[in-house]
């Protein structure tokens, strides 16, 4: 993933816990978008936040980026301060880094200085390649859409800004200028068998711990819940799913939403921590690339 070097919104070179916790709340009450890079003398963190909301916590400390929860950069902050870094971003630009965490690298730190540009294109249209580019020029990133190897359309960053184009322009500022590329490939995230798996772990749980008719019961309050979600049932105490969005992201803010309410109700009849211990064990069975977005649900 590849971070924009401007516009710079904040910079500080000491930067403690309570400095972060009141400017999150800034964020949101504007409904910033953009990132928050932590660095640390042993780790890096970057937040990205999307419309005030704090979105994903990526880990860049290691060789691969991975997603963590906020507690872990309350945590560091807690220990040592660090050096911060706030760039403001377009949130179609926070929207594709959200995305490209969950695809395949596919070609990663290419040069166009030593790598010719129109070869790697056909390449990517001999392999039917579906996904997306990115492309840092200067000290901006920019996307170029893929579809069955033909680039559909391109997002160009203006500061804050931001103009989608035929991808003949950036094609055109790539050969003129030079970039920096990386290329993801997307791939199916099973958000609908997390949630299954989730939603069902914790129904089960009930009815061990409360009986049918407590079971039942529960049923009923989620299925009241779900009224306002077109397809999601719960029925002989099972989640059935007629119909989920296509996006992925909307998957995600729908099966969150619920599970939050299904917790919620957990805690009020077994206690907070009980809920919390089935449902850390549950999410021990999801992959781990997306178990911490799940983890949010608690957090």
């Amino acid at each position: 993933m590849l971070l924009p070097k401007e516009p710079v919104r904040y910079e500080k070179s000491v930067y403690e816990l309570r400095d972060f916790q009141e400017m999150l709340g800034e964020f949101k009450l504007e409904g910033f978008s953009g990132y928050v890079s932590l660095d640390f003398p042993s780790a890096q963190y970057v937040v990205l936040l999307e419309k005030g909301s704090p979105i994903r916590v990526v880990d860049l400390s290691g060789e691969q980026e991975l997603c963590i929860h906020m507690e872990a950069v309350r945590l560091q902050l807690e220990n040592a301060p660090g050096y911060v870094l706030v760039v403001e971003l377009p949130w179609f630009s926070v929207d594709q880094m959200v995305r490209i965490l969950l695809c395949d690298c596919l070609y990663e730190n290419l040069l166009t200085d030593f790598v010719n540009f129109q070869k790697l294109l056909d390449t990517l249209e001999k392999r039917r390649c579906t996904g997306t580019m990115e492309l840092q020029i200067g000290d901006r990133v920019h996307f170029l859409v893929f579809k069955f190897g033909i680039p559909q359309f391109s997002v160009l960053q203006y500061g804050t800004a931001l103009r989608t184009e035929p991808p003949e322009e950036l094609i055109t500022m790539v050969e003129r200028k030079g970039a920096l590329i990386n290329f993801y490939m997307s791939r199916d995230v099973p958000f609908v068998k997390i949630f299954e798996m989730l939603g069902n772990g914790l129904l089960d749980k009930y009815a061990e711990l409360n009986g049918k008719r407590l079971a039942d019961h529960m049923g009923g309050e989620i299925n009241t819940f779900l009224e306002q979600f077109d397809g999601i049932t719960v029925t002989d105490g099972c989640y059935h799913i007629l119909r989920a969005p296509d996006d992925f992201r909307e998957q995600e803010t729908i099966f969150k939403e619920i599970l939050h309410h299904q917790i919620e109700l957990f805690k009020v009849s077994v206690g907070r921590r009980t809920t919390y211990r089935v449902y850390n064990y549950l999410l021990k069975s999801v992959q781990k690339d997306v178990r911490e977005i799940f983890r949010e649900v608690i957090l």
